[in-house]
């Protein structure tokens, strides 16, 4: 998924290597998650249907949990390996709904979105 984003983000901003570099590393925070293609359906189900998240199994709080935090595990992780902060930033915000982000974070998100 990281690699289509970063292909889709190349063609608009092909000199933008901080945009590159966060779109490779944006889902890092899903390294040790659960969330296969069948766990991920269900989390969509979930939300659609607006299940109660106390009523469900350990493995699918653990694979929302996942999916809503990702972002914040990631910028976590990457802080230790000290990542410029701009990259930083895409990789927390990348889920945040904001009208004021600049060009870097919309297509970002057009092409995590997309793909």
């Amino acid at each position: 998924h990281s690699l289509k984003v970063a292909y889709g983000c190349l063609k608009t901003h092909p000199e933008n290597h901080t945009l590159i570099s966060a779109t490779l590393l944006h889902d890092i925070g899903k390294i040790g998650s659960n969330l296969h293609l069948i766990n991920k359906s269900l989390v969509v189900l979930i939300k659609k249907f607006k299940i109660d998240k106390g009523k469900l199994p350990s493995f699918l709080k653990k694979a929302i949990y996942y999916k809503e935090e990702h972002p914040e595990i990631g910028y976590k992780l990457l802080l230790s390996y000290s990542v410029d902060e701009p990259i930083l930033e895409l990789v927390k915000n990348h889920h945040v709904f904001n009208e004021n982000y600049g060009e870097e974070m919309k297509t970002l998100k057009h092409y995590d979105n997309k793909f």
